[in-house]
């Protein structure tokens, strides 16, 4: 019988790699995952474990190969998790970062039945009397968070519906999306996805990134064609592009 903590090994510090082994029906071949919190070894149903050609014969030859990457995925994942600022707080004199500035907060209690929002300067949110100070955070929350998907919402089908004109193309409909790993999408149906993280970035940014999917209205590839169309919708796409890039490596925690 094998030892599950010694297959996978240590690392240099030696703490256990911490491994699991996943049988799976869609696989091929055996192969090895690593992540952060763990390293997976899936094996294809009907692969031994053990034996000469077994599963984990592979993972022994991949041994020293795995210490190094988990140490790695480990490594990098406790720094972005201490570059991580706080989450923010949505209490009175505290700042929500929207269309690419910091708005304060200005938080009242009033005869409402919810939170309502008024924007100017900053952001006045009038809340319903006698909720506790968690109450209140949630409730100043929730009321910020759906003010600025709307408006963000309210913008983007603006600019699809601008763009789409231009190119003699029709949008289907403009839906928010909390994707972690993209900004937007276009479907073949003509749906577009908005990240409602966007709210926090400048104005003109959201513009560049609903004329690309509107662009993919037409072209659904990346090829020249494409960023002909792109460029006429927007000809400094490539400097905007270029602006959306750095403020999500300034803002990695907005799209987790």
């Amino acid at each position: 019988m094998f030892d599950l903590a010694e297959a996978f090994g240590c690392a240099a510090d030696g703490t256990p790699v911490p491994g699991n082994i996943r049988i799976s029906a869609r696989a091929r071949r055996v192969s090895v995952i690593v992540h952060p919190d763990r390293v997976d070894l899936v094996v294809p149903v009907g692969v031994p474990l053990e034996g000469r050609r077994g599963a984990l014969a592979f993972l022994e030859s991949k041994k020293e190969w795995v210490r190094l990457a988990w140490e790695r995925a480990r490594t990098g994942a406790q720094t972005r998790e201490a570059a991580r600022p706080p989450a923010p707080r949505y209490q009175h004199g505290s700042t929500v970062l929207h269309g690419g500035r910091d708005m304060a907060l200005s938080v009242v209690e009033a005869d409402v039945r919810r939170a309502r929002v008024e924007a100017g300067e900053g952001l006045r949110v009038s809340v319903p009397r006698g909720l506790t100070e968690a109450g209140r955070e949630r409730s100043v929350a929730v009321a910020v968070r759906a003010w600025a998907w709307a408006r963000l919402l309210e913008d983007a089908r603006r600019h699809a519906a601008g763009f789409a004109a231009h190119l003699g193309q029709s949008v289907t409909d403009i839906r928010p999306t909390r994707a972690r790993t993209r900004w937007g999408s276009c479907s073949a149906t003509g749906v577009i996805r908005v990240n409602v993280a966007l709210a926090a970035a400048p104005p003109d940014l959201l513009e560049y990134l609903v004329a690309h999917e509107v662009a993919h209205l037409r072209w659904r590839g990346h090829g020249p064609r494409f960023y002909a169309t792109l460029a006429r919708l927007l000809p400094d796409f490539q400097d905007r592009r270029t602006r959306l890039r750095a403020f999500e490596r300034e803002h990695p925690w907005l799209l987790r």
